[in-house]
């Protein structure tokens, strides 16, 4: 029987108030410093972690523990397997990258340095010895879901060549598609759509991202991902024109007028960080439209985007108020809340 979310999601509204409020965000733009805005944030639910924290640089140690928090609490909330897997799959491939990258890592390191392990989230549905002992004896991987067959894919490209970026593509692919087979069990049409506007403002990002570096169309190849409305040829067919109306060609994927905007500065001014923010803007659209669900799944998802959304705007603003940078800027590189 289909999980009830009634009482899951009267939690996450309860979860919700103790999310930084933007009277508290006005307050960590204006501090003077990196150690007044810790002093603000030991006001908020990061109080305890951050007063245990010996340097006040050592915040990302803090904002992890606090999302691996959330997380579990989260979990703790959904009985569905496909719904867990779903919200936490960024995490598994995350750590997977992780894992593979630490291997053959062993006989370089000198003694007392730190492990790539340590920058694994400490949650998800990876069972991490299985996955270790698959990258240390292939053959004994079964490949047959898609994460045992991106552990493998990874591990062959990663063994080829050391390539970081390499083995980043690899595992983006097989993330997206892992979402689009996820989002496909899920109730409702929320979920696909949401990955759906996702696969397709990636793959827009990309496609510009590879033109303006003048990169062959074998590589667009290797980092369209699925899940998109437009189809793949389209982009080939498109890579190839000196001149086209992109603004019109792309509508047709539907992903909001804040997209719409960020292309359009793109293609006027050429800065494609303006569109790296619209893209992004595009999950925490889809976190505002299902906190909008009365209860349900969907709930969950925008709680769970909510806290990813604080975690990087926290680290947007502490790295910036330890390199004292101006408040403007600090601004304008955070993400927009949802």
């Amino acid at each position: 029987m289909a999980q009830s979310y009634s009482f899951a999601s009267m939690r996450v509204r309860m979860y919700e108030r103790d999310l930084i409020a933007d009277g508290q965000w006005k307050r960590l733009l204006a501090s003077q410093d990196l150690d007044q805005a810790v002093q603000i944030l030991k006001e908020t639910r990061y109080g305890d972690l951050f007063e245990g924290l010996d340097h006040a640089e050592d915040f990302d140690r803090v904002l992890r523990e606090e999302v691996a928090k959330q997380a579990k609490m989260v979990e703790d909330l959904v009985e569905e397997d496909d719904l867990a897997s779903f919200l936490f799959l960024k995490y598994d491939i995350h750590n997977l990258k992780v894992l593979i990258k630490e291997a053959g890592r062993e006989d370089d390191r000198e003694e007392g340095e730190d492990t790539l392990s340590s920058l694994a989230y400490p949650f998800g549905h990876l069972f991490l010895p299985a996955v270790k002992e698959w990258i240390r004896e292939p053959n004994r991987n079964p490949k047959q879901t898609d994460l045992q067959k991106a552990t493998a894919e990874g591990l062959e490209v990663w063994t080829e060549s050391q390539d970081a970026q390499a083995l980043d593509l690899v595992l983006d692919r097989w993330y997206f598609q892992s979402l689009h087979h996820l989002s496909e069990t899920l109730p409702g049409q929320f979920f696909r759509e949401s990955i759906q506007k996702m696969a397709d403002g990636t793959n827009i990002l990309s496609f510009f991202r590879a033109k303006r570096q003048g990169l062959a169309k074998d590589f667009l190849a290797r980092v369209l991902v699925e899940g998109g409305k437009i189809p793949h040829e389209d982009f080939f067919k498109l890579y190839g024109l000196d001149q086209a109306n992109y603004g019109l060609f792309f509508q047709k994927a539907n992903l909001g007028r804040d997209f719409e905007e960020g292309l359009n500065q793109y293609l006027e001014s050429g800065a494609i960080a303006g569109l790296e923010r619209a893209k992004d803007q595009i999950q925490r659209q889809s976190a505002l439209e299902a906190s909008r669900y009365p209860e349900g799944p969907e709930v969950i998802y925008g709680y769970m985007n909510k806290v990813e959304t604080e975690a990087q705007n926290l680290r947007i603003l502490l790295n910036g108020k330890r390199l004292s940078l101006p408040e403007e800027e600090i601004k304008e590189r955070m993400r927009t809340n949802a």
